[in-house]
C-alpha cells in the first residue's frame, strides 16, 4: 500500500517489470542496470476484478453488482483537508448532494443521497464503519423552547466529524434500497459503507506520520456602505409639504433608552466620524494544525494497526475553536486454519467553542453586519464595570458575545467492534460480529449579565444551560455462507442471518437565570431554575437472507430479503418486509465483444427493492406532557408554575396501526469502459417512491386533541446519475491525466398527503417564507408571499407606487431550494512522483431566501442602499394597465420592495447556482529518502474560487444545520472560508 517492494531471485534473461495494484493502471517497465525502480502507479477508476465492501460488510466483484454503488477512497477525502468525513465527499460521488453549514470550526455538514424520502423522519443515510451503525446524528440547543431553535443558536457538529479521515480507507456509498435493503428500516436513504485501514498478514513494521498546518479566511463578505451614519430620517424622504427630511444622527441606543438600528442617518462627514469597516475588521485569520501517526505490522497468524490522531482548529471568529483526539487499534489474528478474529476500538475526543449565529440578537453575524459605519464595535466594547458598549439597546455587541456568552461542547466517544469467523468447511463460513458505538456529549452555554438575548423577558440578567446527552447503540450480527459451485458454469452464493440492535438515548437538559452573581457559571447560581429529561429506547430485531448465482461469470442475479420487527411498530403492526432483486450482464463477455480492440468492458444491470424508515419511538400512543403556553414571542408558561407541577394529555394521540416508512426503488444502468480503459461510463436512471410517510395529520379540536401521527403521504424522487472518466494522456514515461466527471440530477414531487390536506409545513421559518410539503411540488418547497402582477406579468403597483400583494398576502409556492443538477469534475496529473490535482463543483439552480440581504436594505446598510439621494419608480403598471409613474423615495425603496418591511417574500428569494474550485492539490513524493521509506511533500486548497450571482455571503449555507430536513434559508448566517494547507508525510 505504501509502494514499497523488494524482489529477490531474479532470473538473468528478464526484461520487463510489471506493476499492478488494485485500484490502479497496471504499468510495465524495462529492467534496467539500476538496483532500484521507481514508478507512479496512475488510478483506475474502474477494475474488472475490484472487490468492493456491500451492505453487511459482504464483499462482493463490482463486476457482478445490479446496482448502482460507487467507492471513493479515504485519501481522496482526507486529501481535501476537511475536518468532517461528511463535508470531505461533497462533489466526489454521483447521486450525492452535501450541504455545509459554515466555515466555523466543527459546523455540521448534511448528505442526501437521492434527494428527501421522508417529511418529518431521517433523509440522510445510513453510516455503517467496519460492518457496525454509525450514529450521525446533529441535535440543538434547548429542547424545551417551543420554537424553531434550527434557526438561532450555534452550529454544533453532527457525530460523523468524529471519525479521522486518516484512519479511512474506503468509502462506498450504496445510492438507494437496492443496494442497501439488508439494513431493512434504515435503509430507505441508502448507505455509506467504511471500512478503515488494517494491517496486512505478513507485513514488516511500518510507520507513517502526516503532519499539515491550514490558514482560513474567510471567502466573501457582504458590501456595506460605509457613508452614512447611525439615524433617521435619510433616503430622500419627503415632509407633507413636499420638502426633504433631514437626517438626525441617532444614538440614543447607547444608553439603553430606545434609539434605533437603522443607518438612515447623515453622512458620516457631515458628522466629522471617520467611518468602520465593522465587518472587514471582525474576522482574523484561522489556524488549524494536523498530526496523524500509525504503525502497522503483521506475521503469519495476523496483523495489528494503531493510529493516532489530533486536530486543533483555531476558527475566523476569535475565541472559536474545535479540538478532535482520536485513538484506534484495528487487530486480526488467526486462531487456527479454521476461525479468525478480528477487533477495532477507536477513542475520540472531540468539542470546542462556538459562537452564537443566526435569527438571535446574541447572534455574532446579525450584530456584526447590522452595525451602523459610524460606530467602532471593536473600540471599548466592555465597559469599565463589564457591561457591554454597543450600538443599539436591542443587540449584542459581537465582540462582548464572543468573549462573554461563550457555548463549549465535549464528546467522548467509543465505538468497537469483534468478528469472529469460523469456517468448519471450504464451502461454509459463520461469522459473528457484536458492535458498540456510545458517547456522551456534555453542551453548556453562557450568557452573561447584560446580554440581550435571555431571559426573552428583557431583564438581561443572564442564563446558564447545561445540555448533556448520552448515546449508546448495540449492534450485533449472526450469519452463515454457503459458497457452492453448481457445475463449471454456475456458482452459487448464499448468505443468512440474523440481527439485534438497540439504541439508547437520554438528554438531562438545564437552565438557569436570573443570576444572582456575575461571572458564576453554576446553576445554582441562577434564582429561576428549570430542568428536562427524556429518554428513549428502540430495539428491532430481524432475519434475512441473500443469494447470488453466477453464471459463467457473465450473468449475475441477486435477491435480498429482511423480516424486521421493532419497539416503535404500533402494536397490530407484526414486522416489515423489505425485499430485493437485482441483475447484470457483462456483454462484454459475449464472443462477439471479447475480441473488441475498442470495448473493454460492458455491463446492463437493473434493480427493484423495498427498504424503509423506523417510525420515531413513542408514537403508538397518548402520553401525559407538561402543557406551554406561549405568546410566540417568549417562552411562554409551563409546568412548574408557582410551585405548582402539572402534566396533562398530549395534543396528539397516539396511532396503535404505525409501520415503518415504504422506500420502493427501481433503477437500471449500463457500465463501459473504451480504448483500453481510457474512457469508462456509468450512467444510471431511477425512480425513488415513498409511500405511508409519517406526518401529524390535524383533527378537530373539539375531540381533545389537534393532531395524529399517521402513515399517510406519497414522494417521488427520479433522476439520472452518471460516472464519465477519461484519460486523455498515458505514456510509458509516466506522465497521466485522468478526468472523472459525476453528474446529479434528481426531481422530487409530493405525490400525496393526509386526505383534506394539500400542504404541510415542514419546518417554521420566518412566516414570509417557509419550508412545505405541497402536493404536486418539490420537496421542502419555499412557500411565502407574492407581488401582484398582470397578465403579462409585470408588477402590478398602487397609488403610493409600490407593488401590492398577490391574493391580500395569503402564501404560495416561490422556488425549490434543491438544485437541478450538480456537476463535479476532478483533473489528476502525475508525473513520477508529482501529482497535481483539481475538483470543480458546479451547481445549477438550487433557490435560497436571503433574508440578509432584504434586513441589511431595509436598515439601510447594505452597500446598494448607498444610492439614497433620489427617488425611484419601479417597473410596473398601475391597475388600468398604464405603465407606473410614482415616485417613492429612497428610503421607502429599500425598506419596503427590497426590504423586509412588508415586502413579499418571492422578492428575497435569489438563485444558488455556482461554479466554485472546491478543491487544488500539489504534492511530490521523494520515494525513499535517507531512512525514510517514503517521503512526500504537499500542498492543498479550498473554496479558491467562486463564481456565483447570489447576493449573499455564498449560496454553500445552511441556517438550519444537519439536524433539520429543509434548506435554503440565509439569515445571518456565518461565513465560509478559503483554506491554504500545506503538510508532510513520512513513512518508515
Amino acid at each position: 500500500a505504501d509502494g514499497t517492494y523488494v524482489l529477490s531471485g531474479v532470473p538473468a534473461d528478464a526484461t520487463t517489470l510489471v506493476f499492478s495494484f488494485i485500484g490502479y493502471a497496471a504499468q510495465e517497465l524495462p529492467i534496467t542496470g539500476s538496483s532500484t525502480i521507481n514508478l507512479t502507479l496512475a488510478t483506475d477508476t474502474k477494475q474488472l476484478s475490484e472487490v468492493v465492501v456491500t451492505a453487511l460488510g459482504i464483499e462482493r466483484e463490482k463486476k457482478s453488482l445490479g446496482y448502482s454503488s460507487q467507492e471513493v477512497r479515504g485519501d481522496a477525502v482526507q486529501q481535501s483537508g476537511e475536518t468532517n468525513i461528511v463535508e470531505g465527499l461533497a462533489g466526489k460521488v454521483a447521486g450525492v448532494q452535501v450541504i455545509g453549514s459554515a466555515g466555523v470550526p466543527g459546523a455540521s455538514s448534511k448528505i442526501l443521497i437521492r434527494g428527501n424520502n421522508s417529511f418529518t423522519g431521517e433523509n440522510q443515510p445510513l453510516f455503517v464503519i467496519d460492518g457496525v451503525p454509525l450514529d450521525n446524528s446533529y441535535s440543538t440547543s434547548d429542547p424545551e423552547n417551543p420554537f424553531n431553535t434550527n434557526l438561532n443558536g450555534v452550529a454544533y457538529s453532527n457525530r460523523g466529524i468524529d471519525i479521522n479521515p486518516n484512519d479511512i480507507d474506503t468509502y462506498n456509498v450504496l445510492k438507494g434500497p437496492a443496494a442497501a435493503a439488508l439494513y431493512g428500516v434504515r435503509a430507505g436513504n441508502g448507505a455509506i459503507i467504511i471500512t478503515t485501514k488494517r494491517g496486512r498478514a505478513g507485513q514488516k513494521p511500518a510507520i507513517s506520520f502526516d503532519s499539515n498546518v491550514e490558514f482560513s479566511k474567510v471567502n466573501r463578505l457582504l458590501d456595506r456602505q460605509l457613508t452614512y451614519a447611525q439615524g433617521t430620517g435619510g433616503g430622500n424622504q419627503h415632509n407633507k409639504d413636499g420638502s426633504i427630511k433631514t437626517a438626525i444622527y441617532d444614538t440614543n441606543g447607547l444608553d439603553g433608552s430606545g434609539g434605533t438600528s437603522q443607518s438612515w442617518g447623515p453622512t458620516n462627514q457631515s458628522l466629522s466620524i471617520t467611518p468602520t469597516d465593522n465587518v472587514g475588521q471582525f474576522f482574523r485569520t484561522g489556524i488549524s494544525t494536523t498530526n496523524n501517526f500509525a504503525i502497522s505490522a503483521g506475521n503469519d497468524k495476523g496483523a495489528i494497526r494503531f493510529s493516532l490522531g489530533q486536530l486543533r482548529d483555531q476558527g475566523i471568529v476569535q475565541n472559536t475553536d474545535f479540538e478532535r483526539y482520536t485513538a484506534r487499534v484495528n487487530a486480526d489474528t488467526k486462531l487456527s486454519n479454521k476461525v479468525s478474529i478480528g477487533a477495532s476500538i477507536n477513542y475520540i475526543n472531540s468539542g470546542g467553542t462556538r459562537a452564537q449565529q443566526g435569527s438571535n440578537t446574541s447572534g455574532v453575524m446579525l450584530g456584526l453586519t447590522r452595525a451602523p459605519s459610524s460606530f467602532n464595535l471593536k473600540e471599548g466594547y466592555q465597559n469599565d464595570d463589564g457591561t457591554q458598549r454597543t450600538y443599539f439597546f436591542a443587540y449584542d455587541n459581537p465582540y462582548w458575545t464572543i468573549h462573554n456568552n461563550p457555548t463549549r461542547d465535549n464528546t467522548s466517544r467509543i465505538l468497537g467492534n469483534i468478528v469472529a469467523t469460523w469456517t468448519p468447511l471450504s464451502w461454509l463460513s459463520i461469522r459473528n460480529r457484536g458492535g458498540i458505538d456510545t458517547y456522551a456529549d456534555r453542551r453548556k452555554s453562557i450568557f452573561a449579565v447584560g446580554s440581550t438575548a435571555v431571559p426573552v423577558d428583557g431583564s438581561k440578567s443572564g442564563e446558564i444551560r447545561e445540555d448533556n446527552q448520552f448515546h449508546r447503540e448495540l449492534y450485533n450480527d449472526l450469519t452463515a455462507t454457503v459458497t457452492y459451485n453448481v457445475n463449471e458454469q454456475l456458482a452459487a452464493t448464499v448468505t443468512i442471518g440474523g440481527n439485534l440492535n438497540e439504541r439508547y438515548d437520554q438528554r438531562l437538559f438545564g437552565r438557569a437565570n436570573n443570576l444572582s452573581v456575575p461571572g458564576f457559571y453554576n446553576l445554582s447560581n441562577g434564582s429561576n431554575l428549570f430542568a428536562a429529561e427524556s429518554n428513549s429506547t428502540v430495539r428491532s430485531a430481524a432475519l434475512f437472507y441473500d443469494v447470488n448465482l453466477a453464471y459463467k461469470d457473465m450473468i449475475f442475479v441477486g435477491t435480498t430479503g429482511r423480516r424486521e420487527t421493532a419497539s416503535t411498530f404500533g402494536p397490530s403492526v407484526s414486522s416489515f418486509f423489505t425485499p430485493s432483486v437485482n441483475g447484470s450482464v457483462v456483454l462484454s463477455q459475449l464472443d462477439a465483444l471479447k475480441d473488441s480492440k475498442a470495448l473493454t468492458f460492458l455491463k446492463i444491470r437493473a434493480a427493484y427493492a423495498k427498504a424503509g424508515n423506523f417510525p420515531g419511538p413513542y408514537n403508538t400512543q397518548t402520553y401525559y406532557a407538561s402543557p406551554t403556553f406561549t405568546d410566540g414571542f417568549t417562552n411562554g408558561l409551563s409546568f412548574p408554575y408557582l410551585g405548582v407541577n402539572g402534566a396533562g394529555l398530549s395534543a396528539t394521540i397516539g396511532n396503535s396501526n404505525l409501520r415503518a416508512e415504504k422506500v420502493t426503488s427501481r433503477e437500471v444502468g449500463v457500465e463501459a469502459r473504451f480504448n483500453d480503459d481510457k474512457i469508462t461510463l456509468d450512467v444510471t436512471a431511477y425512480r425513488n417512491t415513498s409511500n405511508d410517510l409519517l406526518l401529524g395529520r390535524p383533527i378537530a379540536a373539539t375531540s381533545g386533541y389537534t393532531r395524529s401521527f399517521t402513515n399517510a403521504g406519497s414522494i417521488e424522487n427520479k433522476g439520472i446519475e452518471a460516472v464519465v472518466g477519461l484519460t486523455p494522456v498515458r505514456t510509458t514515461e509516466g506522465f497521466n491525466w485522468n478526468i472523472l466527471f459525476n453528474y446529479t440530477l434528481n426531481r422530487s414531487k409530493v405525490l400525496e398527503l393526509a386526505e383534506g390536506v394539500d400542504q404541510f409545513l415542514l419546518e417554521a421559518a420566518f412566516g414570509t417564507v417557509d419550508a412545505y410539503a405541497i402536493v404536486g411540488k418539490p420537496y421542502g418547497a419555499l412557500y411565502g408571499t407574492k407581488w401582484a402582477r398582470a397578465d403579462n406579468g409585470q408588477l402590478l403597483i398602487g397609488a403610493n407606487g409600490r407593488p401590492t400583494l398577490a391574493d391580500g398576502g395569503t402564501s404560495s409556492y416561490l422556488a425549490n431550494p434543491f438544485p437541478n443538477y450538480l456537476l463535479g469534475i476532478r483533473n489528476n496529473f502525475s508525473y513520477k512522483g508529482a501529482k497535481l490535482s483539481f475538483l470543480l463543483d458546479i451547481r445549477s439552480g438550487g433557490a435560497i431566501w436571503n433574508g440578509t440581504t432584504a434586513r441589511l436594505n431595509r436598515l439601510g446598510v447594505s452597500k446598494a442602499s448607498e444610492d439614497r439621494d433620489r427617488d425611484y419608480i419601479i417597473p410596473g403598471v398601475k391597475a388600468d394597465g398604464s405603465a407606473n409613474t410614482t415616485p417613492i423615495s429612497a428610503f421607502d425603496y429599500y425598506q419596503r420592495y427590497l426590504g423586509d418591511l412588508g415586502a413579499a417574500g418571492e422578492q428575497q428569494v435569489e438563485d444558488g447556482s455556482w461554479v466554485r474550485l472546491r478543491e487544488l492539490s500539489l504534492s511530490y513524493n521523494f520515494n525513499k529518502v535517507a531512512f525514510f521509506q517514503g517521503l512526500e511533500i504537499y500542498g492543498s486548497a479550498t473554496n479558491l474560487f467562486l463564481r456565483t450571482n447570489y447576493q449573499g455571503i455564498d449560496p454553500e449555507t445552511s441556517l438550519t444545520g444537519s439536524g433539520s430536513n429543509i434548506t435554503g434559508l440565509d439569515y445571518f448566517n456565518m461565513p465560509n472560508t478559503r483554506n491554504y494547507r500545506v503538510g508532510i508525510r513520512a513513512n518508515f
